[in-house]
């Protein structure tokens, strides 16, 4: 088993508003890890989504065994909604299994990474290639809508995949040698 940590690389759907000086994919594009100020908001009280073309897969990614995706986003000025983000990957239509990941955002004021379940997968490099990761606000309003916003500002997929083999050898380093010797 191998690991990939992809990101997005272009935007598909731009229904937030980038505030980095970015365009709304490389506002998010940084991975959990290395999150910044840059971030795409949603100021309305309607569903409005971004979705963003995942990055290439690696060379020897043969097929996906599960995947997660990991988001770190907040809220403010929410009174007494109920405010949940959505996370799913898209094939571009529609989402590529029934997994939806529903973050509950009420009562998350700073900047806090939400962490989706695994979800197995079995689809292999040529889809996971044309994949896309979306996110977006739902607003259960109790009475008047509040004037909230939904901040976001790093979204990254992890994907555990089983590589190619080469005749029973996994990686290319087995395949050139097991030792890092010295030339002569």
């Amino acid at each position: 088993m191998a690991t990939v940590t992809v990101v997005g690389v272009e935007d598909e759907l731009s229904g937030w508003t980038p505030k980095g000086g970015g365009t709304n994919f490389s506002e998010v594009d940084e991975g959990v890890a290395g999150h910044d100020s840059g971030n795409t908001e949603n100021t309305t009280t309607s569903a409005n989504a971004d979705a963003f073309e995942l990055a290439t897969m690696p060379g020897d990614f043969d097929a996906a065994i599960d995947y997660q995706i990991d988001i770190v986003t907040k809220q403010s000025g929410r009174v007494d909604d109920a405010i949940t983000l959505d996370t799913y990957i898209t094939d571009g239509l529609v989402a590529i299994d029934a997994h939806i990941d529903t973050y509950n955002l009420d009562a998350v004021t700073t900047y806090t990474e939400q962490n989706g379940a695994a979800r197995a997968n079995t689809d292999n490099k040529t889809a996971w290639d044309e994949y896309e990761v979306l996110y977006d606000v739902n607003n259960m309003a109790s009475g008047m809508p509040d004037a909230f916003t939904v901040f976001v500002t790093a979204v990254e997929v992890v994907i555990n995949y089983t590589p190619i083999s080469v005749g029973g050898i996994a990686s290319m380093r087995q395949l050139i040698g097991h030792g890092q010797g010295t030339r002569a």
